[in-house]
């Protein structure tokens, strides 16, 4: 953990009117300009902000890390929220959004709301500095102040939930997905226990020190959550290492900060609607494979809703949204042979594709086949740019580290 806490960025309370309206118009910026959140609770566009009511409540932190000076002058790097509610203070949309009906004692606890969280992507191409671990780490550390917080909720995106399990300590709890804003997808709803001092240390979360020095050293009385902690869902995987897979958990973060674009756009609904004719809908359940690597079949698949996981040689290498293609390369390869496997992250539905269909497509509507197969070859094109970019950051730090190899050598022979 000592690389990731070296590479923390500074994050800075918001105290002043200046310093939340700057927030306000960062959240503009990339919702409405870059996302196209034209619509919406909170949206200004005379003002170019975007903010609600619940921005300016009591209790209420805006966290933000900036790439200006110490004192937080200059452009916002990210921003999150943290709304806290005491014990029987918790109001009924927080308790209807977040599904909390779950803890039974939830009037004897104080909750964290973790949400609002928004980075702009040139942050992750830089790397020097983790802004969402840093924004995390921030909130956890108000919960630790007194009258802070016995349970963080946040909502994650599937594609990381593994990570969040393994450096946070976060866990699952059956809670209803959450509506993301401009139907950019669904979040899973997690929750962090904070003084679960035994769980955090046995995942090995960054979290654990903060925790073992309030409710161990400090003795602060601990939350009683055996009466719900039956609802957690432990979802750590042996190969999440801290230290190797931070960073490309960062990077994943911001790409998919701004939802890919869709198969579908650019077509008229004629033609979408012949699409849906020609291929079949397919109902996954999460955790059921779609496809398995080395499988021969030639179909592709459009995701309408919900979120799967592309895995190669066992590992995760990809998560696809709505509006995704997936398995394009088995239906326009000769061979037909998976490069991947598929599998549904959350209850997802798919628009199935044969090489069949579309060519029979092709040969009834010339144009509509013309354009069909341009959005294909659009795709498939810049997801091999998005790899390409991935190998290119990769090869970056594989000369780094030679960089540094060569230096530590130098110092030995000069020993």
């Amino acid at each position: 953990m000592l690389e990731l806490t070296t590479r923390l960025a500074t994050v800075h309370r918001a105290t002043s009117a200046a310093e939340r309206d700057a927030i306000y118009r960062m959240r503009y910026e990339i919702r409405v300009a870059q996302r196209g959140q034209v619509e919406g609770a909170g949206v200004d566009h005379d003002r170019q902000m975007v903010f609600t009511v619940y921005d300016e409540l009591p209790r209420t932190i805006h966290f933000y890390t900036s790439g200006g000076s110490a004192d937080g002058a200059g452009e916002l790097d990210a921003v999150a929220r943290m709304r806290r509610f005491n014990p029987g203070e918790v109001p009924d949309e927080v308790r209807e959004r977040w599904s909390l009906d779950f803890v039974t004692n939830l009037d004897s606890l104080a909750i964290a709301e973790f949400s609002e969280l928004l980075a702009r992507p040139e942050v992750a191409a830089a790397q020097e500095r983790l802004s969402v671990l840093s924004l995390f780490k921030a909130g956890f550390e108000a919960c630790m102040e007194p009258g802070g917080a016995d349970l963080i909720v946040f909502d994650a995106h599937p594609g990381l939930i593994t990570h969040y399990a393994k450096l946070f300590g976060a866990r699952r709890y059956g809670g209803d997905p959450i509506e993301r804003s401009a139907g950019k997808g669904v979040g899973v709803p997690m929750v962090i226990a904070v003084s679960d001092t035994a769980h955090l240390e046995r995942v090995g979360s960054l979290f654990t020190p903060l925790s073992w020095k309030t409710f161990v050293l400090g003795r602060r009385a601990r939350a009683d959550i055996g009466c719900f902690s039956v609802r957690f869902v432990d979802d750590l995987r042996d190969d999440v290492d801290p230290e190797q897979t931070w960073p490309m958990m960062e990077e994943r973060f911001f790409r998919r900060g701004v939802e890919r674009w869709s198969f579908f756009e650019g077509l008229r609904q004629a033609i979408i609607d012949e699409l849906m004719a020609r291929g079949t809908l397919r109902e996954v359940a999460e955790g059921e494979e779609v496809v398995s690597e080395g499988g021969e079949d030639g179909e592709m698949f459009v995701v309408l809703d919900g979120c799967l996981e592309i895995l190669a040689g066992g590992k995760s290498v990809d998560v696809a949204g709505r509006g995704e293609l997936i398995g394009e390369v088995s239906i326009s390869s000769p061979e037909r042979r998976r490069t991947a496997t598929i599998r549904a992250l959350l209850p997802s539905r798919l628009l199935t594709l044969t090489h069949a269909a579309l060519r029979a497509l092709a040969l009834g509507d010339a144009e509509a086949g013309h354009q069909v197969m341009l959005n294909l070859t659009r795709f498939i094109a810049e997801r091999f740019a998005e790899k390409a970019r991935v190998v290119a950051s990769l090869d970056e730090e594989l000369e780094r580290l030679r960089l540094e190899l060569h230096e530590a050598n130098e110092r030995l022979r000069g020993l």
